[in-house]
């Protein structure tokens, strides 16, 4: 097979590619404020800050020890190995409380370009696809710059995902790759050890996130078809299968284990499966964790992930259809004639993404991010149609705007000022407990925002720091009377009088939610903030940016005003209204003291 040299061909989209890969680790340090989900901390973040650096975290109902759904594995893998570099380095120099944000994320971009940039490199190469087209589809989406640059489980899942994807593809053994299987001898059959690593990497899928099953399923069928369309013999079949077998049992084992000493089963003679127990919390229906119609991952998730790939997808779903249900042979999407194994791997993608999002459909609670692996065959199947600007320049342009959007929002906009607030309390508590004599319990309370994860205030495991208290207050979304009077009992419930030093956290949207007579001490507002519970008014600050006849209601209205008069004044009005725009698009924290 004729491989795509590194140096010889696309060196423009190399050079992009890897521009590309360093903004993927500048940009997550400090430039994405972007707060996407409560998960992204508290399923590693929070629950590792306290294992492993012993600070006061916030302990979710998953970690339950009577019954926990999550396995510490996925935590692990995610935040736990950068803390553990975290402690090491901090025994030689100071690291501030942002080193625990930033490490996690730069750990999880390295991982994802091990995991999903050379899985998509390799792969191409077997598809006879230009590899640089792949990756620089890959680098361009917004999924890889945001997603795949947070603690995830799913962006673990992911990277699994797209190592079993490249172990499946070895070749001489799978559907994708059987356009090379002709001229391969038989001392390219895959060795034993990689059968065993299939199961323990499908078996650590398992335990990061259960439904890892439902993608690896069109991946495994694959390998078996292609199997017996090789004639390869029964008792091969399932010898190898048996290999399989075998490696997922034995790191299935050794996961319950691990998961049995975390939980403390195991010091009492027993053991723990997570993945039951998660299968069974999800199978009742008293949980309440939203729900959302069938459809929802393949009419918003899919386009919201994907913007015009999305479409490009749906078209082909129903060419292939049309194709296989109606006898027709409708116009190719890609080349008007594709061959055979074109056609067989451009099959087997599709189902690589169709099936899994079907079988999600049927799980009530859909998110977006729960379909993040099948951006790897999305880039596979349609880098061609997007990079090649040959066939349509309004499909790059499309999909560059639509991920630059995105990017914005999901990236900087979204919660924006969760995370840096919790910085900034860090510094403003820590001032206080070093410089004043009087002794005070801290008050944090975040009202209308995502979860505030505590970890990030960087107060260590006991209770008191210098004899000062530290109390997190999380309303979220309730009503203005918990408010009232939870700020009622922090004067009564806590430290004496005059010791409660209160920091009030909420989003500039909510309207009158400070109302209470005692001194501000401090105002401070963090822009940019969009939170989508309580969004502000854009209808009404675009009608307002339009001309208005107040602007030019002077006393000398009647004398026609020349146009600089005529420029200033709206100029004037123009910023006077993207500065209420900016004040709403921010969240107030507001100190007092009680």
């Amino acid at each position: 097979m004729e491989r795509t040299s590194w140096y010889e061909k696309d060196e423009s989209l190399r050079i992009f590619y890897f521009v590309l890969v360093a903004l993927r680790f500048l940009f997550p340090c400090f430039v994405q404020n972007g707060y996407l989900y409560p998960d992204e901390f508290f399923q590693s973040s929070e629950i590792m800050a306290r294992d492993i650096l012993q600070i006061n975290s916030t302990v979710t109902w998953e970690w339950n020890e009577a019954f926990p759904v999550r396995s510490p594995i996925s935590a692990f893998l995610t935040s736990g190995i950068p803390f553990w570099v975290l402690k090491l380095l901090s025994k030689f120099v100071y690291l501030p409380p942002y080193s625990m944000l930033i490490f996690p994320r730069i750990y999880m971009t390295l991982m994802s370009l091990t995991s999903f940039d050379i899985p998509v490199y390799i792969i191409s190469q077997k598809l006879k696809l230009k590899p640089f087209y792949c990756l620089f589809l890959l680098s361009t989406s917004y999924v890889t710059h945001v997603f795949a640059t947070r603690p995830f489980s799913n962006t673990l899942e992911t990277g699994v995902f797209g190592i079993l994807l490249v172990l499946l593809t070895y070749p001489e053994n799978t559907q994708l790759s059987t356009s090379f299987s002709k001229d391969m001898p038989e001392a390219n059959y895959m060795p034993v050890y990689k059968y065993i690593l299939i199961g323990s990497f499908t078996s650590l899928g398992v335990f990061c996130r259960q439904t890892f099953f439902v993608f690896a399923l069109v991946p495994y069928f694959g390998y078996l078809i292609g199997q017996i369309k090789k004639q390869v013999q029964i008792l091969q079949i399932v010898g190898r299968s048996v290999f399989m077998a075998i490696g997922f049992l034995i790191a299935t084992m050794i996961f319950v284990l691990l998961d049995s000493w975390y939980f403390g089963y195991l010091q009492n003679g027993k053991v723990v499966l997570t993945p039951w127990n998660f299968i069974k919390y999800n199978s009742l229906q008293s949980h309440n964790h939203g729900h959302h119609p069938f459809f929802t991952h393949f009419l918003v998730n899919i386009p919201l992930l994907f913007g015009p790939l999305a479409f490009l997808f749906y078209f082909e779903l129903a060419s292939l259809l049309l194709c296989r249900f109606c006898g027709s042979n409708p116009t190719e999407t890609i080349d008007q004639v594709d061959t055979e194994n074109k056609k067989q791997y451009k099959l087997v993608l599709i189902l690589c993404i169709f099936v899994p999002v079907l079988i999600l459909s049927f799980i009530p609670h859909q998110e977006p991010r729960f379909i993040m692996p099948v951006l790897l065959p999305m880039v596979l199947l349609f880098s061609s149609e997007v990079v090649n600007l040959k066939h349509s320049s309004t499909i790059f342009m499309s999909w560059s705007i639509w991920n630059v959007i995105g990017y914005i929002f999901f990236g900087i906009l979204h919660q924006g000022g969760v995370v840096p607030s919790l910085l900034h309390l860090n510094k403003v508590i820590n001032q206080k407990v070093e410089s004043s004599a009087q002794l005070y319990c801290h008050h944090v309370v975040y009202f209308h925002t995502y979860m505030p994860p505590m970890h990030l205030l960087a107060w260590p495991n006991n209770v008191s720091l210098n004899g000062h208290k530290l109390y997190v207050h999380d309303l979220a979304g309730n009503s203005q009377e918990l408010f009232d009077q939870t700020m009622s009992k922090l004067k009564t419930d806590y430290c004496v009088e005059n010791t409660n030093m209160v920091y009030i956290v909420y989003p500039a949207t909510v309207k009158n939610a400070v109302q209470f007579n005692d001194q501000v001490i401090n105002t401070i507002k963090f822009f940019p903030h969009l939170t989508m519970e309580d969004p502000p008014n854009l209808h009404h600050h675009v009608t307002d940016l339009m001309i208005s006849s107040n602007v030019f209601n002077t006393s000398n209205a009647t004398l026609a005003m020349n146009i600089l008069t005529i420029g200033k004044a709206y100029w004037n009005h123009i910023c006077c209204q993207l500065e209420k725009l900016k004040n709403e698009l921010s969240l107030n924290l507001y100190t007092t003291q009680f």
